[in-house]
């Protein structure tokens, strides 16, 4: 589930037509600041009763799930929305050009062949790039799977431990 690009992971998830209203709202975020202004805030996801042209950062059903909370709703206190300025800085995000730099240090990347928050193409770009030692666990479902004990989560954790042991060592409880 890594975040690898924040502009590509976005055009992929959300289309050309998203990012336009994202650059707008980021061209008068900046005019805002300029007069002293509190920061926009955008929409993490859209809720039932918005409209369906309503801009938000996560378009996918499985985002909406895991961010509101499913049937028992949102956890108290939670906001959703993010700073636009936030949101200009995760799209300026990107990984691909320092994947090379990562050796001698081992890597362990866990993808999600049916994920639609950060796309597994974006991710497999850049394990590829990332010279040895790498190992590469594939899970089936979506991005939100290795939080769930009846998903993936379990199969994520013992990869975890056992690449932790094999380049850490085991502990001495």
């Amino acid at each position: 589930m890594p975040f690898i690009s924040g502009y590509d992971q976005f055009v992929l998830g959300n289309g050309e037509g998203a990012l336009a209203a994202i650059n707008d709202n980021m061209d008068k975020d900046r005019q805002g600041m300029l007069k002293s202004e509190e920061p926009g805030r955008i929409q993490l996801v859209r809720m039932p009763t918005d409209p369906a042209d309503q801009t938000v950062l996560f378009e996918d059903q499985a985002d909406y799930e895991y961010l509101v909370g499913g049937p028992q709703g949102p956890a108290p206190g939670w906001i959703n929305s993010v700073t636009i300025r936030s949101t200009g800085r995760a799209l300026a995000y990107d990984v691909r050009p320092f994947m090379r730099r990562i050796s001698p240090t081992p890597l362990l990347m866990v993808v999600a062949g049916d994920d639609q928050t950060t796309p597994p193409s974006l991710a497999l770009e850049a394990y590829d790039a990332a010279l040895e030692p790498k190992e590469l666990v594939m899970i089936s479902g979506g991005h939100y799977g290795v939080y769930w004990p009846h998903l993936s989560r379990d199969l994520v954790t013992d990869a975890a431990a056992r690449w932790f042991e094999t380049h850490l060592g085991k502990g001495t409880h």
